[in-house]
């Protein structure tokens, strides 16, 4: 019997467009969110919250042209125990339902990260407003999808509840952070200003 020669004719642009759609959708899928659960995600949930406030404080520092020493920042919030203090805050807001904290993992269980939002009532505008409190994600699931995942679900759950006003604050040379929330829809509509009088 005569086996039909394959053929290896280049795929037309149409369908390494919907290759690729079907590669992005994939990317997309491959993580879940669940609920912030105390007992469960508590140690990790410092860890996460540690890593955003030395590397906010690292961003700070350099754009002030400040030393910075990141092991010196852990050990200070270590000592502080700001990583438990701050979990334990986090589980009595979420417990009171006045904020939302969701665990990001793989389709397979793997920790990817976790993000937190609370809601409030803007002072200018007087409209009730979501505030991007957390969102961090772990090295090796950057650049994969997992920190728009996260960012949508927790939309999901503003929305739901009645807010379609989102807010978050960010540091202008945290490039990667701005860049991810203008790709979702955020604009830049204000900017703080700084003056530092050096000590004599």
């Amino acid at each position: 019997m005569q086996h039909k020669p394959t053929s290896h004719k280049k795929p037309s642009k149409k369908v390494q467009r919907l290759e690729k759609k079907t590669e992005q959708k994939t990317d997309r899928t491959q993580f879940i969110a669940r609920p912030f659960q105390f007992v469960r995600d508590r140690e990790r949930v410092e860890r996460y919250h540690t890593e955003v406030v030395v590397s906010q404080n690292d961003l700070w520092r350099k754009l002030s042209l400040l030393p910075n020493d990141p092991a010196e920042t852990r050990r200070i919030l270590r000592n502080r125990q700001e990583g438990a203090q701050f979990v334990a805050q986090l589980n009595r807001m979420t417990i009171q339902r006045e904020g939302h904290a969701l665990m990001v993992e793989t389709v397979h269980g793997e920790p990817a990260g976790y993000v937190f939002v609370t809601e409030t009532i803007d002072p200018l505008s007087m409209d009730k407003i979501g505030i991007l409190g957390e969102l961090f994600i772990e090295d090796s699931w950057r650049n994969q999808g997992a920190d728009t995942f996260a960012l949508q679900e927790a939309e999901k759950w503003l929305l739901a509840r009645g807010t379609h006003i989102f807010q978050v604050f960010v540091t202008k040379t945290n490039v990667e952070g701005v860049n991810l929330y203008q790709k979702n829809g955020y604009s830049i509509i204000d900017y703080r200003m700084i003056k530092r009088i050096p000590t004599p």
